[in-house]
C-alpha cells in the first residue's frame, strides 16, 4: 500500500467512527489523519442534523402541526 492509501484509509476510519459510532478511538496507526477524518465526520454529521431539523420544521408548518 502507498502512503497516500494509508492516509486516506485512516481519514475514512475517522469519518466512519464519527458518523456511525459516535466515539473516537484512542489509538490508530496513523492518528493524525484519523483525527482529521473524525473532525470532518463530526462536522458533516452536525450539518446534516441541522438540515434535518430545519426540514422537519418546514414540513410540520406545511401540514399545520405546531410544536
Amino acid at each position: 500500500m502507498t502512503k497516500e492509501t494509508i492516509n486516506l484509509s485512516a481519514f475514512k476510519d475517522g469519518v466512519t467512527d464519527a458518523v456511525l459510532e459516535g466515539s473516537r478511538s484512542s489509538y490508530h496507526p496513523d492518528m493524525y489523519y484519523y483525527k482529521q477524518g473524525y473532525d470532518f465526520g463530526l462536522t458533516m454529521y452536525n450539518e446534516f442534523m441541522k438540515l434535518n431539523e430545519e426540514e422537519i420544521s418546514r414540513l410540520k408548518k406545511k401540514v399545520g402541526i405546531d410544536d
